[in-house]
């Protein structure tokens, strides 16, 4: 009956509303939800899970301690674009190829100019990801950080410096003016929040622009109140995207999972693994039954529900009556005591009969602990 029931691969809350309309039995509720849950067709295509909480990136002490670089495309061209996570200062670089030598090379040379960074972001992008790389930061000593495949948005300064570089020269290029000086004058405008520019906070002084600056105004000062206006920016932010979103559970070591749908895949289904490994805080190593093994965000991650999964054990948790009846404001209060009276037999101590205490060990499929109302502590089984 319950393969008639989801024979159309409806959802639990469709099949639900259609079995109650013709069928009952005992437990139908859960027992047709366990089973719309195992159906692999429809794990195989199920949408998107739900986005997680923001984990910001920690706010640096200095500038040009941590930075992020990606590749971009704008009017048939490559460009590679660096930004500090500090002071949102970032540089676009003409690329002639693609080549790892070729990225490698305009690193260096703003390594020279501001300093080796401790930590470099990037994707995993077969210029970032290759050997002369891997060798680039251990000769300069610093720390390679990648992130998770098909989630551009743990390393989202770079993608955002990315968008503004592309938006300030599709702009420059509509107007036919020049592309340095509107880079220069986003370098001088005070960032939304704050009272200091990128500039500013990179090199502590202004730079000189085609506006009239007095010379008091191009004296070095270094921007005191920055690092808090950055850490509350990084709260705000914090604070309105994760109203809507929720914290996904950690997985283990060989736990069955589906992988979100390749972007170039047409059927749009999922890919069964296995969990082989944690590389951060949210991101898995995970091997396929096809035996390929990708890195995956836990969002692009779902958990497997098997047919023979077992159920969870219920918690026993000495929860109090006041708590049970605000968790199931729909349950009838008399009802609910007669049913533990006539259904549950109580277990009475050996005490006397004047002040009996009354065991109740059972306990509901949601794991609540049983017990019998207060008005029936004087009942003493025969």
């Amino acid at each position: 009956m319950m393969q008639r029931i989801h024979s159309s691969h409806l959802g639990i809350g469709g099949c639900l509303r259609r079995a109650k309309e013709y069928v009952f039995w005992p437990g139908m509720h859960s027992e047709i939800s366990q089973y719309i849950q195992s159906c692999e067709t429809c794990q195989m295509f199920e949408t998107k899970q739900q986005k997680e909480t923001l984990i910001p990136h920690d706010v640096p002490d200095r500038p040009w301690t941590k930075v992020g670089t990606d590749l971009c495309s704008f009017a048939g061209n490559d460009y590679l674009v660096t930004v500090d996570y500090f002071s949102n200062f970032w540089e676009t670089d003409f690329l002639e190829n693609t080549k790892p030598t070729t990225v490698i090379r305009k690193l260096r040379n703003h390594f020279a100019r501001y300093g080796i960074p401790d930590i470099v972001c990037s994707d995993n992008g077969p210029h970032f990801s290759c050997k002369e790389f891997a060798t680039f930061a251990l000769e300069y000593e610093f720390q390679h950080i990648t992130s998770s495949p098909n989630y551009p948005q743990s390393n989202g300064k770079v993608e955002q410096a990315v968008k503004s570089a592309k938006r300030i020269m599709k702009r420059a290029r509509n107007s036919q003016q020049d592309v340095y000086l509107s880079i220069l004058d986003f370098r001088n405008t005070p960032t939304e929040g704050m009272q200091s520019s990128p500039a500013q906070r990179l090199m502590c002084r202004r730079t000189k622009s085609r506006l009239p600056t007095t010379p008091a105004l191009l004296e070095p000062k270094i921007p005191m109140s920055a690092h808090a206006e950055i850490k509350h920016n990084k709260h705000q932010q914090c604070k309105y995207y994760n109203r809507n979103a929720k914290d996904l559970p950690d997985l283990e070591h060989g736990q069955r999972v589906w992988i979100t749908p390749k972007r170039n895949d047409p059927t749009k289904s999922w890919t069964k693994g296995t969990i082989a490994s944690k590389v951060n805080i949210r991101s898995y190593e995970v091997n396929t039954d096809e035996g390929q093994s990708l890195r995956r965000n836990r969002k692009d991650i779902r958990i497997h529900r098997g047919k023979n999964e077992q159920p969870r054990q219920p918690v026993d948790l000495d929860i109090p009556d006041s708590k049970l009846d605000a968790d199931n404001p729909n349950t009838d209060k008399s009802d609910q005591s007669k049913e533990s009276v006539q259904t549950r037999e109580p277990i009475v101590s050996n005490e006397t009969h004047d002040h009996p205490q009354i065991h109740i060990p059972q306990h509901t499929r949601s794991g609540r602990i049983v017990k019998l109302p207060l008005k029936y502590n004087d009942f003493v089984p025969t």
